[in-house]
């Protein structure tokens, strides 16, 4: 049978000197925020794409940065947080990327305020996005690509994307 995850809070892992009457260790604390990084690949000005939904799974509602541990257990960084909520952040990042790799300023967030004829409506489901016990941020999504009335599945598929981070094994890097 498979056992939920367990989530240790700040100050409950074996770094946590404090727990054992030792002084906390003196660590700023570190803002992390996701940003577009991709260079574009096409040029498609008129086309017009949808963002949205995008759903983070429930263990990624909170500020702290989450690193597995090993099988089920995860760690919520004591010194690393988003700067702001991670669902919102990680969907303007997805459409920012979208429009630089398809060469169009219409990637649109959905839902949006006024109705807009759109060509390709973008859909992902985020399973995992943490860092794993070799210090490596990962990734495993699906999506869905529908075509212009939004309900005829035009492709899908499940990427998974492992990268290793800055610094030291499980510690995300402002830099």
């Amino acid at each position: 049978a498979s056992r939920p995850y367990v989530i240790s809070p700040p100050g409950s892992g074996a770094a946590a000197g404090a727990d054992r009457g030792l002084p906390a260790p003196a660590v700023p604390t570190r803002n992390v925020v996701a940003v577009a990084t991709t260079t574009p690949t096409a040029e498609l000005p008129d086309l017009t794409v949808g963002v949205g939904p995008v759903t983070l799974p429930p263990y990624l509602d909170r500020p702290q940065l989450v690193t597995r541990a090993g099988g089920n257990r995860m760690v919520l960084a004591e010194f690393d947080s988003w700067v702001e909520p991670l669902q919102g952040m990680f969907a303007r990042v997805l459409a920012e990327n979208l429009a630089l790799l398809l060469g169009t300023d219409d990637v649109l967030m959905l839902p949006q305020r006024r109705a807009l004829a759109l060509d390709y409506q973008v859909e992902v489901e985020v399973t995992r996005f943490d860092v794993d016990t070799r210090g490596s941020a990962v990734l495993d999504a699906r999506w869905w690509v529908l075509g212009r009335d939004g309900e005829r599945l035009l492709r899908s598929g499940r990427s998974t994307i492992s990268e290793p981070t800055p610094g030291q094994a499980n510690s995300f890097s402002t830099t």
